[in-house]
């Protein structure tokens, strides 16, 4: 089964969510699903143009550092989102 974890987003609770998303993805990974990570805010996890959302071999812990990468620009990027809820990824 192909599952989009949606964890992160721009609250106080962005990193409690990233922890769970990531247990989560991992978790179902370990199950044989083609799960991955993505961000809710900054679309962080989504593939390039012409690269598959759900590839065989996917690295969890890639993906969260991914996410959390965007830690210290939360603010800014909220402020300056001019696209509403989901700022540029």
């Amino acid at each position: 089964m192909n599952i989009a974890v949606v964890a992160g987003g721009n609250s106080t609770e962005r990193a409690v969510s990233i922890i769970s998303g990531t247990n989560i993805c991992r978790a179902l990974r370990e199950n044989g699903h083609f799960a991955v990570l993505l961000d809710a805010f900054t679309g962080a996890g989504l593939p390039e143009e012409g690269e598959p959302l759900f590839p065989p071999s996917y690295d969890v812990e890639d993906a969260e550092a991914r996410l959390h990468s965007f830690d210290d620009q939360i603010e800014d990027l909220t402020r300056d989102s001019a696209r509403g809820y989901f700022a540029p990824g």
